[in-house]
């Protein structure tokens, strides 16, 4: 992907407005009764992931929006969300711009309703729910990740760096609670937004020697 490329892209996609409600109607019912700390800690004893590693707060509209404002995406592009917990980043990218997703998480009932609702949505072909480590998953094809880094920790966060760098070149690598300073990174865009849980800075960076 070069610079001519990105500039052609375009998010003009019409957004689905009634699909959206209803998914995200659906989406809250569905874990209404359920207990997603439980969930971790189930998932922590499986894995030998801390416990704090795998908790995850929920990425809204407006964070989704401000990232889509530096990032053209399109139907062509693919997108990598790295934790990406009950989904809603990924449904919100895909539904915003029809980008394929591929949504990674080592909480196994996040995965198993994640591929329930796209199902259900008809968006399960470009929606695909992983149960896997994300520092095993190939990131060779992605146009852009994005991952919640507030929780990980140095270890992690340097084993994820080296998966990054193995990204091709024009890959946009969004981090939240981290500035990845890395000298094949070109900084894009920082900026402040509210999540689920409080504020957090968002770092969009360009694979790539400056």
């Amino acid at each position: 992907m070069n610079d001519s490329e990105d500039t052609g892209r375009s998010a003009a996609l019409e957004v689905p407005w009634a699909r959206l409600t209803w998914w995200n109607f659906l989406f809250g019912s569905l874990y209404f009764f359920r207990s997603v700390s439980l969930d971790i800690w189930i998932a922590s004893r499986k894995t030998d992931v801390e416990f704090g590693e795998l908790k995850f707060g929920e990425t809204n509209l407006k964070a989704v929006k401000k990232i889509l404002a530096e990032i053209p995406m399109t139907e062509q592009s693919t997108v990598y969300e790295l934790g990406c917990g009950r989904g809603r980043a990924a449904f919100l990218f895909h539904f915003l711009t029809g980008a394929k997703i591929i949504a990674v998480d080592l909480v196994g009932p996040f995965i198993v309703t994640g591929r329930r609702i796209a199902r259900w949505m008809g968006c399960d072909q470009q929606i695909l729910f992983c149960y896997e480590n994300f520092l095993t998953t190939d990131l060779s094809d992605a146009d852009t990740v994005y991952a919640c880094a507030l929780c990980l920790t140095d270890e992690t966060r340097k084993k994820l760096a080296r998966r990054f760098e193995m990204c091709r070149e024009g890959t946009h690598i969004v981090t939240v609670g981290w500035d990845l300073k890395r000298a094949w990174l070109r900084p894009v865009k920082q900026f402040s937004t509210r999540f689920s849980w409080g504020t957090a800075k968002i770092y969009i960076n360009r694979v790539g020697a400056p």
